[in-house]
């Protein structure tokens, strides 16, 4: 078997990998490591899956499947200190503008796929639900880089999105993407006001050092220096101006769609102005501490309230989608630059690193899901039950993909039916109107030719014509 290495009673098999080599030569004996006789592919994988499903473990950064979606537990890939006040941290979080704005775009999609039977729309979403809801069966500890096979469609979906709103949106998907974005920004704000009940649900330990933490009753102390404080001062200097800009340019808008060719770089300008500044206060700014006290949970929530009330009201009163998409594409922006430092090991003032756990109080590092610790009972590899499922989701799989094929079939056929039907309705829709305005002038009244042409529908109108033109012909 070609997963074996080669040896003198397997004959000259690829040699995919060199287990041991002589000691005086070098040269790959192509023997096994000592104490194995090699296994099959089929070992191999049986011993996989005994491994995770008998895997009973606890870990500070696993979470379960449903808060992949919402971005509630980042995995810690790395976290070094370099002194008494520099350190960097490596989490796998998300963005979370663009994954918590992908829940409803999700949702469009799945709509739009079943109203415009659209099978690229419903291959997003079947392959979005396949690869995330697979997981709600595992009952071992799971992480958020599980979800990462999912992200790509989950990103799809926003993207399909967007785009819609970038191309004139109908008025309920205008509404969908207002009330979306409002939902987006005031999630922070739900999380920290639900905090306990998030813990109880999580089955987050209160005891010892958690007890401490976002699910006690001290989140932890808040010192704020001098260049934190310039920087929350920049940062709400410029959502001024991006509000103040975004509001100028809708009341500027006229009826008949005129816009100002600038409207880009005067939404842009802002927040490069201020992403330089940031730079420059986190790098050279005083780091005189100005206040240092006790940091309660509810001050947070209220914080993160006023932050997103204000961006719900920029999104809710919006009257330009493509506006709004630019908007979005910008904070999404900001929140990476903002990020950055967290994802990336960039070394950071420790009181700077910290202050990325008080986003979300998932975040924080005492913030850990309940795992599954029950004793794991005895799966076969393979049964029956393995094989009767296996069969049923092939079966499934051929039905949609025929059904799919007969479906494109028939739209063809109708467009090709369409297409030379066209034509003819064309002819016919010119005697018909020849036709009515004669009966108009022979028997009847113009009123009612002209009656016969306003109706409705198109049939309509044909049919008043063509009514109209029997008439004449039979006067």
């Amino acid at each position: 078997m070609p997963w074996q290495p080669e040896t003198t009673d397997s004959g000259p098999l690829p040699v995919l990998m060199c287990w041991h080599t002589d000691p005086t030569s070098g040269a790959c004996t192509n023997a096994w490591p000592v104490g194995h006789t090699g296994q099959t592919l089929m070992q191999l994988t049986e011993s996989m899956y005994a491994y995770h499903n008998d895997l009973r473990a606890t870990h500070a950064a696993s979470s379960p499947w449903w808060a992949w979606p919402l971005d509630l537990k980042p995995v810690w890939f790395e976290s070094v200190s370099y002194g008494p006040d520099l350190g960097s941290w490596i989490h796998d979080g998300g963005n979370p503008v663009l994954w918590w704005m992908a829940i409803p775009a999700l949702a469009f999609v799945c709509w739009q796929a079943f109203k415009r039977r659209s099978l690229g729309l419903a291959l997003i979403a079947i392959a979005f639900f396949w690869q995330w809801l697979s997981w709600a069966r595992i009952d071992r500890a799971a992480f958020q880089y599980h979800f990462y096979t999912a992200l790509p469609f989950f990103l799809l979906g926003l993207a399909y999105f967007l785009a819609e709103l970038w191309h004139g949106p109908s008025r309920r998907t205008w509404l969908l993407a207002r009330v979306a974005a409002v939902a987006a920004a005031m999630v922070p704000a739900a999380l920290w006001v639900a905090k306990y009940p998030l813990c109880g649900l999580a089955r987050v330990s209160t005891t010892d050092y958690f007890g401490n933490t976002a699910c006690g009753s001290v989140t932890g102390t808040l010192t704020v220096e001098a260049r934190i404080f310039l920087i929350a001062l920049v940062l709400v200097a410029a959502l001024a101006v991006l509000a103040l800009t975004l509001i100028r340019l809708e009341r500027r808008a006229s009826p008949e769609g005129d816009e100002d060719r600038g409207w880009i770089f005067q939404l842009i300008l802002p927040v490069a102005v201020a992403g330089v500044l940031i730079l420059w206060l986190g790098a050279n700014g005083p780091r005189d501490v100005i206040f240092q006290a006790a940091l309660p949970p509810d001050l947070l929530a209220l914080v993160m309230a006023v932050l997103g009330i204000c961006l719900g009201i920029l999104a809710i009163t919006a009257r330009d989608s493509r506006r709004l998409v630019l908007a979005l594409c910008i904070f999404a922006v900001v929140t990476f630059v903002a990020l950055y430092p967290d994802l990336s090991a960039l070394p950071m003032p420790n009181l700077l690193l910290n202050v990325y756990d008080a986003i979300l109080p998932t975040w924080f590092y005492g913030f850990q899901f309940a795992d599954n610790m029950q004793p794991s009972q005895t799966v076969a590899f393979i049964s029956s039950a393995s094989i009767f499922v296996s069969i049923a989701v092939l079966a499934v799989a051929l039905m949609a993909g025929y059904a799919a094929l007969e479906e494109r079939r028939v739209n063809g056929y109708r467009r090709r039916q369409r297409l030379t039907a066209t034509p003819r309705l064309e002819d016919g829709a010119g005697g018909d109107s020849a036709g009515g305005a004669a009966g108009g002038t022979l028997d009847e009244p113009a009123g009612d030719g002209s009656g016969g042409a306003s109706s409705d529908g198109a049939g309509d109108s044909a049919g008043g014509g063509a009514a109209g033109g029997a008439t004449g012909a039979g006067g």
